[in-house]
């Protein structure tokens, strides 16, 4: 394998700071990115706040992992306004962990600092700058305007000069969210591994296991149960339509299980009269076969979706995609073509949706594979991969300006 180098010809080396704790889409897109950048032949290292799987993953994937037993980081925001003893503790455990990261980037000098969760941005971003070295913050969600004054707003925008932050919107909503004054963020879409998430490389779930027939119309929903993602909102809209969806079954596949809001779905389901059409599969450790087995893919959120991992992991298994338009499914789904979109999160809109949906039913084997062929265009982790190293090249290093924080 070819290694990445830098001018002065040793490999070039990003380091990865994660909690250890994390979960569903942030964890695989991590674990898929240090994968890829492996394969690009960059050394990828990992630094864990607290011991967990999210390890033992960066090892299979080919990083090496150092595990810091600092425990799981606090959020740091969250404890702003509350107890002077809260404060306390948030400084000690911040200067406690940048001084121990601090130490490995001044051994290692990384040419990156990745870092994903907001509340490890502090951290990383501290003690890479003690050694000269840029953050790049892949930003999960969307910036909040819950604050007075987008008072959190200029927080980020002081912090990444001050740092030598720079900002990844994971799309285009995303990034309008942040000031992007004394720092510009850039548009870094998400990836996924086409060949895992690919119909040639699994077997479909078989209907009979989920309690499905072969002629039932599938639909399916990969998301957390909680009540903005929407789940709700598609089992109302599927009673509305009568007799209309009557074909349509629906799997909600994600947890958590046995919580108040999925007792609350289940009684609704009841209530409705969908009892048989709605199907309650919990946590599912393997997406792809289950997906397989959908006819069409549902992202139902009813906020704003910052990116929208399912609809890109959907179009990639040739399955065309029903998306709220608000954020970031309006620029990865392409309306009428590779799915559809709803405008508005109501019943009426997603009804009318519906309605649109199983009138192109002779489309969507077409409407899938041009899904297939837009998420390798733009959303392969190989290219994600390579686009990282290209923003990691352009960008000139802080080393100038470490006095500024110093």
């Amino acid at each position: 394998m070819n290694r990445l180098a830098r001018v002065d010809g040793t490999e070039k080396t990003f380091f990865f700071v994660v909690s250890g704790d994390e979960t569903y889409g942030v964890r695989r897109l991590t674990l898929s990115l240090i994968a890829a950048l492996v394969k690009l032949g960059v050394n990828c290292r990992v630094i864990s706040m607290a011991p967990g799987p999210m390890a033992d993953d960066c090892l299979e994937a080919g990083a090496d992992c150092e595990i810091l037993s600092l425990g799981i980081p606090p959020n740091f925001g969250t404890g702003f306004w509350q107890s002077i003893g809260r404060i306390v503790s948030l400084a000690l455990y911040l200067r406690r962990a940048v001084k121990a990261v601090s130490q490995r980037m001044g051994q290692l000098k990384p040419d990156a600092a990745i870092v994903r969760m907001p509340n490890l941005v502090p951290i990383a971003s501290m003690a890479a700058h003690s050694a000269g070295v840029t953050t790049y913050w892949i930003i999960p969600n969307a910036i909040s305007d819950g604050y007075p004054f987008r008072l959190n707003k200029w927080i980020y925008d002081f912090w990444f000069y001050w740092y030598s932050v720079k900002p990844l919107a994971n799309s285009a909503f995303t990034r309008k969210t942040l000031l992007n004054r004394k720092v510009q963020s850039a548009v870094f879409y998400l990836g996924i591994d086409s060949e895992e998430f690919s119909s040639e490389s699994h077997s479909r779930t078989q209907r009979a296991s989920l309690g499905l027939n072969e002629a039932d119309i599938v639909f399916g929903i990969f998301a957390r149960l909680v009540p903005e993602k929407g789940q709700e909102l598609i089992i109302r809209s599927l009673a509305d339509g009568g007799d209309e969806f009557e074909s349509i079954k629906l799997l909600l596949c994600g947890g958590p299980y046995e919580a108040e809001y999925q007792h609350h779905l289940v009684g609704l389901v009841r209530s409705l009269g969908l009892d048989g059409r709605v199907v309650f599969l919990g946590p599912v450790k393997e997406v792809v076969p289950v997906c397989m087995t959908c006819d069409v893919v549902v992202n139902s959120r009813i906020d704003a979706e910052p990116f929208g991992l399912s609809v890109i992991e959907a179009m990639m298994l040739e399955k065309p995609v029903l998306a709220h338009s608000l954020g970031g499914p309006s620029e990865t789904v392409v309306d009428g073509v590779t799915g559809w979109l709803f405008h508005e999160p109501t019943v009426n809109c997603v009804r009318d949706a519906l309605r649109r949906t199983l009138k192109d039913r002779d489309k969507w084997a077409r409407m899938g594979q041009a899904g297939r062929a837009r998420a390798i265009e733009h959303f392969d982790i190989a290219r994600v991969a390579a686009d990282l190293c290209g923003i990691v090249e352009r960008t000139p290093s802080p080393s100038k300006n470490i006095s500024r924080a110093g």
